[in-house]
């Protein structure tokens, strides 16, 4: 089943890090996923920069990361927008969802694995066996541009019923140490951002 992942962010390409990164996504599409059923959700991301000098260089380089993004995000539509003083480098395309890492792919995909103690589903953005790769060739291009393996996050997440664990993250907009939170059809938003999430990936748990 295919749901709908956006990355939406403005970055600066020296950076490598999103504002944000948001991901929406059901619970059929998780479990189906940690019982061993790869799934495939699609994705849109926003890279870019302002108040730049977007000079011969700068264009070099854009064109250079265009490549990239095309060659890792395979069938990716990567449209680039080059003003005067910011560009924009907009990307459409699929990421995997899967109960281990994919050798090869896109750089980053959606990890749904059964918990250890068995109860539950655990959900994150985790790198895949080709974020080596993208890392080196972008250090190629320029050294600045290595990409962080862990992303601030957001996760929309949708469920008939059951209940969803999370810890540190800002829920709806209310921070919160530790929730849990029954789930009856609604949606909701669990954002991982700053402080130990710089270190690690934003995750939840979800217990059908």
């Amino acid at each position: 089943m295919r749901k709908l992942l956006v990355l939406a962010a403005m970055v600066s390409l020296a950076a490598c890090k999103a504002e944000k990164v948001e991901i929406s996504i059901d619970s059929g599409t998780i479990l189906a996923a940690a019982d061993g059923k790869v799934g495939e959700v699609s994705f849109e991301a926003v890279v870019g920069e302002q108040y730049a000098t977007v000079d011969d260089e700068k264009r070099a380089l854009i064109g250079s990361v265009e490549s990239l993004i095309q060659k890792y995000f395979s069938g990716a539509d990567v449209d680039v927008d080059i003003g005067s003083n910011e560009y924009e480098i907009e990307v459409e395309g699929i990421l995997s969802v899967s109960n281990s890492k994919p050798a090869s792919g896109a750089p980053w995909h959606v990890s749904a694995t059964h918990a250890t103690d068995g109860d539950g589903v655990v959900v994150q953005l985790l790198p895949t066996g080709s974020f080596g790769a993208f890392e080196a060739e972008l250090q190629k291009v320029n050294f600045m541009l290595g990409p962080d393996e862990y992303q601030p996050i957001e996760f929309s997440f949708t469920a008939p019923s059951g209940t969803v664990l999370v810890g540190g993250a800002i829920v709806d907009g209310v921070p919160s140490s530790v929730s849990r939170i029954p789930m009856t059809g609604q949606t909701i938003k669990m954002l991982f951002k700053d402080g130990v999430w710089e270190q690690t990936a934003g995750a939840f748990i979800y217990i059908p």
